[in-house]
């Protein structure tokens, strides 16, 4: 598989791979190369987590083509499904274990009005690390709050864990937390003294609305944009990580698109890393 050449990939004009350089190892595959919207889940390890990985787009084919357009995105006009259920391998605090976008370059060719936007989120959602306009923009909140549904499980009762292949209801950590709205504001009052626990597997749902991966358009009040342009070349990532900079999982979607401005070399070499790891706010 040749980063290159767009023809060679299994779903063109995307392709989904771990970033390489991030510690992501897939298990049990030899190709570097990840389904979309497939029925059986990618096993992969880091340092601090192991476990497994489905990304669902809508608009995009796959082997078995399960939620192409049907039930995965549904009822709330879901564009993006990402599931992954695992362990970590050691105790991490909430407020340590982040999730988002972040860019090793700078984009390019932001839209007029994005600075605004920027400040009204941030006005919105205090919580948010956001900067699309320095040398490494990113996008990042704590994993607790982002996500639509977090599930544990006991870890030592293998027969327990839920099936990520199936549309997973969103459940909050703990039953006393209705909606997304209480967990949210619960968690956000307590980030220092909770933890991800190594005796127990989380299952974490993980949905969007506003940008369509399967073509790089985004949906920006009344107006759909083609983002790949904005890049720099650089492909869109799926992220969870430490605060100091230990990935839970790091995947890199690639269009076509943004190739015609990538410098970099064959898939096989591509190291990159991040070259400033940004803390929440």
């Amino acid at each position: 598989m040749s980063l290159r050449n767009p023809d060679e990939w299994r779903h063109t004009p995307l392709l989904l791979r771990f970033k390489p350089g991030s510690g992501c190892r897939m298990l049990g595959r030899e190709s570097a190369e990840l389904g979309i919207n497939s029925s059986k889940p990618v096993e992969f390890e880091t340092d601090v987590f192991r476990g497994r990985v489905m990304v669902c787009l809508k608009g995009v084919k796959g082997e078995t083509d399960p939620w192409g357009s049907g039930e995965r995105f549904e009822p709330k006009k879901r564009c993006t499904v990402i599931t992954v259920q695992g362990r970590v391998k050691r105790r991490l605090r909430f407020d340590e274990v982040v999730t988002g976008w972040e860019w090793d370059k700078p984009l390019t060719h932001l839209p007029w009005g994005t600075g605004a936007l920027i400040k009204v989120i941030q006005t919105l959602y205090p919580g948010f690390d956001l900067d699309l306009h320095g040398e490494h923009p990113h996008f990042l909140n704590t994993l607790c709050v982002a996500a639509d549904g977090i599930h544990k499980n006991p870890a030592v009762v293998p027969s327990k864990a839920l099936d990520i292949t199936k549309t997973i209801t969103p459940e909050n950590l703990l039953p006393q937390w209705h909606t997304k709205k209480e967990r949210k504001h619960h968690v956000q009052s307590h980030l220092t003294d909770m933890y991800y626990e190594p005796d127990q597997e989380y299952t974490f749902d993980i949905n969007g609305d506003k940008l369509m991966l399967s073509d790089f358009t985004g949906i920006v009040g009344m107006a759909t944009l083609r983002f790949a342009k904005y890049l720099n070349g650089q492909p869109f990532p799926l992220l969870a990580r430490t605060t100091s900079g230990e990935f839970l999982w790091n995947l890199e979607l690639w269009h076509k698109d943004v190739l015609c401005a990538w410098d970099g070399v064959d898939a096989a070499e591509a190291v990159s890393t991040p070259k400033k790891l940004m803390k929440p706010k």
